[in-house]
C-alpha cells in the first residue's frame, strides 16, 4: 500500500491522489469548487521563490495552496511521469 503524506510534501513533478481534504470548512469547501476533490489527481508544478506557497495542478487548474492549508489535505503517492504531470513542470526559476 502506497504511503499516505500531506500535500504540502509533494516534490515538484509528482503526482498524488486526494484521500482526504481536512482544512477549515470554509476553506474545505473552496477546494472542492476548484476541484480538489477526494479522488482527484493533483500534480505539484513548482513551489514560489520562498517555497510557500506551492502550485499545483487539478482537473486541468492550477493552484496556489500555502502549506498551512496543504498539510490537512493528504494524498497517496501515484506512478506518473512529469510529462503526464501537465507538461508543465518548472522550478521557481524559470
Amino acid at each position: 500500500m502506497a504511503e499516505i503524506l500531506p500535500l504540502c510534501r509533494a516534490r515538484t513533478g509528482e503526482s498524488l491522489m486526494v484521500v482526504s481534504v481536512g482544512c477549515k470548512p470554509g476553506v474545505r469547501s473552496r477546494l472542492h469548487d476548484l476541484g480538489l476533490t477526494v479522488g482527484s489527481t493533483v500534480c505539484c508544478l513548482y513551489a514560489s521563490v520562498f517555497g510557500d506557497p506551492k502550485a499545483y495542478l487539478v482537473r486541468g487548474t492550477v493552484l496556489c495552496i500555502r502549506d498551512r492549508e496543504a498539510e490537512q489535505i493528504l494524498c497517496r503517492k501515484i506512478r506518473k511521469n512529469a510529462a503526464e504531470c501537465g507538461g508543465s513542470v518548472r522550478t521557481c526559476n524559470s
